[in-house]
């Protein structure tokens, strides 16, 4: 709880503008995830339009992918998507704000 209350005082204190994600905060995700919204044989869904979207996948504990949820994904996937296939953890609070931040600008 301490990690997710951190990271949205981070992302609500400095909100999108002043907190820029660094250059290539995604480049782990790209092997996974398309970043630019084409849909393509890969893991996992496409990043582009994914902040603010419903979850493709019923059964996710998740309204809409916001700050909080994305949060909460990133920090441990297998509780917010018991069926999901992602084993990467992002357990380090400023480097998940980072990527929440990018992914917002993906369109």
């Amino acid at each position: 709880m301490r990690a997710l209350s951190l990271a949205m005082i981070l992302v609500l204190s400095y909100g999108s503008a002043a907190l820029a994600a660094p250059p290539g905060v995604l480049s782990p995700c790209a092997g996974c995830h398309a970043l630019n919204g084409v849909k393509k044989k890969v893991a996992g869904p496409p990043l582009a339009g994914l902040y603010g979207a419903k979850p493709l996948k019923a059964g996710i504990k998740v309204a809409r992918w916001d700050d909080a949820s994305l949060n909460r994904f990133l920090w441990n996937p297998e509780k917010v998507d018991p069926t999901t296939r992602m084993f990467f953890k992002v357990r380090d609070d400023k480097r998940r704000a980072e990527i929440i931040i990018a992914m917002k600008a993906l369109k």
